[in-house]
């Protein structure tokens, strides 16, 4: 079977890099509290942040209305990092923000594609698999990933793409129904790729949790324990470290 993967073009590449200047992290900071360097954030934002539109909040009756069609602000992303309350079921729950992956304008429409592979794997007693079982697997494939816990027990693991590149042919099949790459390993693999097993996300359609957004936590990908970290500055920076130094590897 042929797989036609998509390098991303360097006129999308460059109008995602001009997304978050100085005044706009500047403004993130401010926003957010956190006690960063800018640049950290901008690398955040640089291999996490999707598409300006489609996003969603952890509650569709919380803080910000959400109807999938208006542009997210940086006042909801400073939210996010810097885990500032939002109404939920308990006083202390935090501000989450889900969104789909890039899409950038390019010629007639969207241009649809990430910067790295993204997997979701959930934790539920009727799944096909053992969480750790497909957690194993997914590292044999993929090697070590960027690992975090989400609020419901289940893992997000994040590699860095060598190359951004296309999520058709990649991750999802588009409206041409192309053939489809990591699918096709997961199952080689021994894994089954369903809803609530093993997921691939975001995509054009689907939302995924920006990472540390809610009660989700970064984890040693050798115990699968939480990181100690003293504080919501310093898990954001401990994030972006890991990030950076998988692309090295």
């Amino acid at each position: 079977m042929e797989y036609r993967i998509q390098i991303v073009p360097a006129d999308v590449l460059a109008a995602d890099a001009k997304r978050f200047g100085t005044k706009r992290l500047d403004n993130l900071l401010r926003a957010s509290g956190l006690t960063i360097d800018r640049s950290i954030l901008e690398r955040y934002c640089h291999w996490f942040v999707g598409s300006d539109y489609g996003w969603r909040s952890e509650w569709g009756t919380g803080r910000y209305f959400d109807d999938g069609n208006r542009r997210f602000g940086t006042t909801q992303l400073a939210h996010h990092l810097g885990g500032h309350s939002s109404p939920g079921p308990t006083e202390d729950y935090r501000y989450s923000l889900h969104m789909k992956c890039k899409a950038t304008k390019h010629g007639d429409g969207p241009y649809y594609w990430t910067r790295c592979l993204t997997i979701d794997l959930d934790r539920r007693e009727r799944a096909p698999q053992p969480l750790e079982e497909r957690y194993e697997r997914c590292c044999a494939l993929f090697g070590t990933p960027l690992v975090l816990q989400s609020p419901g027990g289940g893992l997000h693991l994040h590699w860095p793409l060598a190359e951004p590149v296309s999520i058709l042919g990649f991750v999802a099949r588009g409206p041409l129904n192309v053939p489809v790459l990591i699918p096709d390993v997961l199952r080689a693999g021994g894994l089954v790729v369903a809803q609530g097993n093993v997921e691939l996300l975001p995509t054009a359609r689907q939302t995924l949790r920006l990472p540390l957004g809610g009660s989700s936590v970064q984890l040693d990908p050798s115990t699968l324990g939480a990181y100690p970290v003293s504080s919501r500055s310093a898990q954001i920076a401990l994030l972006v470290q890991t990030m950076e130094q998988l692309a090295l590897e």
